[in-house]
């Protein structure tokens, strides 16, 4: 079920929430910032309250969102990810939260 749920999120995020106006003329969108923000819901493992999901957003499937926070537009974000409280991500910004497997402290990692 959780998976179903986070497809269509994911959907209703690619083909409406993304296309929708973000900040323009110094402007916020209360419309676009709702749909955004339940899909966000559905999508993340968890979406706090007040948060502001930015457009064209590339993610995993293992984020936590805090309250008040806000994804600026485009931004990258990869991995098992958690976003606290009142957090400003920038436009164009990449977290990478993957792992490297390291046993051998001794060895360089592109080895």
């Amino acid at each position: 079920m959780q998976k179903i749920k986070k497809s269509v999120g994911y959907l209703i995020y690619i083909l409406l929430g993304s296309w929708l106006p973000h900040y323009q003329l110094h402007h916020t969108w209360r419309l676009p910032k709702v749909i955004r923000s339940f899909c966000g819901i559905l999508m993340f493992n968890k979406c706090g309250k007040n948060v502001d999901i930015g457009r064209h957003i590339s993610f995993s499937n293992n984020i936590k969102l805090g309250n008040n926070s806000s994804i600026g537009d485009y931004a990258h974000i990869q991995g098992s990810i958690n976003i606290g409280n009142n957090v400003m991500i920038a436009p164009h910004c990449a977290f990478i939260g993957t792992e490297h497997n390291i046993t051998k402290a001794t060895i360089p990692m592109n080895k």
